[in-house]
């Protein structure tokens, strides 16, 4: 699937779902003011210079493999990034996040419940929630800026052998929170 430079405006559900795709191109669209503006399940998938803004939701997410960059995530009412979502369990490992922009959403910026995956370079900030949450193994999160969010800058629950280097968590509830 290649999809690009669409505009994809005030649908009730969802702007774009795409199930159980292998190697999508996401390129240069806008999602707005939709109820979730991406719901997508599956691997290899590329997701480059997107404007997902002002939907109820952001993004939903399970998959493998996938490169989320240059993207915009803002001013949704709800979460930002939700992955993978609760009625969609599964694997979410081994995914690029970078340089996208998650900002002034009205709840949590980033759910995010997988392995060996790499948030580098994003801007996570002025989030109603938490700016992140993360739970699982082997993730590398550098070169973020995690700032004034509502909750915790980076929250951690059953998770081990993560990597943070480079990040300016500042101005949250809490910088890091970490349970076992």
């Amino acid at each position: 699937l290649s999809f690009v430079r669409n505009t994809i405006t005030a649908n009730q559900r969802v702007g774009m779902q795409a199930d159980d795709m292998e190697s999508s191109s996401i390129i240069n669209n806008s999602f707005t003011q939709n109820n979730i503006g991406l719901a997508l399940y599956g691997s290899r998938t590329m997701v480059i210079s997107n404007i997902v803004d002002r939907n109820v939701a952001a993004m939903m997410y399970r998959g493998s493999f996938g490169i989320f960059a240059n993207n915009s995530f803002d001013l949704n009412t709800g979460y930002g990034l939700l992955m993978p979502p609760i009625h969609r369990p599964g694997n979410t490992n081994n995914n690029t996040f970078a340089g996208n922009s998650i900002r002034d959403n009205g709840g949590f910026a980033v759910d995010y419940k997988g392995n060996s995956s790499t948030f580098l370079m994003n801007n996570i900030s002025r989030n109603k929630g938490f700016g992140m949450m993360l739970e699982g193994t082997g993730n590398t999160i550098t070169s973020n800026t995690i700032s004034s969010n509502m909750g915790s800058g980076v929250a951690m629950r059953a998770s081990w052998g993560n990597t943070f280097s480079s990040n300016a968590v500042n101005r949250n509830e809490d910088g890091f929170f970490l349970q076992g």
